[in-house]
């Protein structure tokens, strides 16, 4: 492949993997076409299997000694990109500086694309323009914000503080356009699992649009309110359009709906703006803090540490426990939710840990999810186990389970 067609893949891989969990970039990367899955329903699932099965076809095989070159470039891809780690983690877990770790995350870049190429044919295709689309506004910038996905755990927003601090902010702007702002916090919200940033940026960018819309009309009014629902924090904004509608959508106002929700997905939130006539609202979705303990049991100190912070800024906490003793004491004086057994431990196996769960009255109807290396689904699903996750396994994976867990 020759250098100039190299950089460009490069850029955009690099790209769509630091979006890799951001559907509306993914579905419309120039990777989802020449990839061949542009016109599917799932498109951006379907570009994150591809990315991922590619960095998982780097793994070196098992006879390759530790601290090779080819585990490094597997390890720096797939920390990063899989697990989701922030940079200054996977230095950290590789034990380099981060200047090493970008220079060997570049090497790491190129035999990603490398392998893509070969797989898909990248040499002999087209390439994509080095332009982005014209409605990919501030893409680079958007790749300054990607902390905010790994943003550590004691970032977290409490509404009965921001909210009012957002609407004060605001208040020149609300006298300006001749509209009052009332503010309904439920009592004993719970904080949300968002850095305090990225909330504050996207509650200014909603009301902004929602004051500019609503005004400038005496007596208009725009009312925020916010409550908890299952493990949520819901915060809703509505107001009443202005005449003439045709003043609602300008391109700054959607564009500054689009950050706000952009925002909030990075937080793993959503916003979803609706309408019906005059009358509009924007409802913002965030996890809960902590509401939902998780018992974690497994003998292997850096696969708790793993599950912490694979839950890190959501709505649940893992609570780690060593072995069947320290298990049981700690079911004795908390309150969990689901409970995530190993089977390979080195005194007591999960085969048997499961057993006693299920056979205990205390714990028989709390939801288990055994995590193996052994390829044991059947067997763990028979024993009375609720989900299975053979490892290693992502996030992603991690949380998906846990959600239907819940659900039931």
């Amino acid at each position: 492949m020759d250098s100039s067609k190299l950089g460009v893949w490069q850029k955009h891989i690099r790209k769509a993997l630091n979006h890799l969990h951001d559907p509306d970039y993914l579905r419309k990367s120039p990777l989802a076409a020449v990839l061949g899955v542009s016109r599917r329903f799932d498109t951006p699932a379907a570009v994150r299997r591809i990315l991922v099965d590619a960095i998982t076809a780097l793994e070196p095989q098992p006879d390759e000694p530790p601290g090779s070159r080819a585990w490094e470039v597997f390890q720096s891809l797939h920390y990063r990109y899989v697990e989701q780690f922030s940079q200054a983690e996977v230095a950290h877990q590789m034990g380099v500086s981060l200047r090493q770790l970008r220079r060997l995350q570049r090497s790491a870049l190129e035999a990603l694309v490398y392998h893509l190429a070969e797989r898909y044919d990248l040499q002999n295709g087209a390439s994509p323009s080095d332009e982005p689309p014209a409605d990919e506004w501030a893409a680079d910038a958007w790749e300054d914000l990607e902390w905010l996905r790994t943003s550590p755990p004691e970032e977290t927003t409490d509404l009965s503080e921001a909210l009012p601090a957002v609407v004060a902010l605001l208040r020149p702007l609300a006298t300006q356009r001749c509209v009052s702002v009332e503010v309904a916090v439920a009592r004993e919200l719970p904080g949300i699992a968002a850095h305090p940033t990225a909330v504050r940026q996207a509650l200014l960018n909603a009301l902004t649009e929602a004051l500019l819309s609503a005004g400038p009309t005496p007596g208009a009014v725009v009312r925020v309110s916010a409550d908890a629902l299952r493990g949520q924090v819901r915060i809703t904004i509505r107001w009443q359009a202005a005449e003439p509608p045709a003043l609602e959508s300008s391109s700054e106002d959607q564009h500054k709906i689009r950050f706000a929700q952009r925002l909030a997905g990075l937080c793993a939130g959503s916003l979803h703006v609706e309408g019906q006539g005059q009358r509009r609202k924007a409802v913002f979705t965030f996890s809960a803090l902590a509401q939902r303990q998780v018992l974690a049991i497994d003998d292997n100190a850096q696969a708790l540490q793993l599950l912490q912070r694979y839950v890190a800024g959501t709505r649940y906490r893992v609570v780690c426990a060593r072995d069947a003793a320290e298990a049981q004491a700690l079911l004795e004086g908390n309150a969990f939710e689901a409970i995530v057994v190993d089977v390979m431990m080195p005194h007591v196996d999960g085969w048997t840990v499961l057993a006693d769960l299920r056979q205990n009255p205390l714990t028989a109807e709390i939801p288990i999810v055994v995590c193996t290396v052994l390829p044991q689904r059947e067997l763990a699903l028979s024993l009375g186990a609720n989900g299975f996750l053979q490892k290693p396994f992502s996030r992603e994976a991690f949380l998906e389970v846990l959600d239907q867990l819940m659900e039931h």
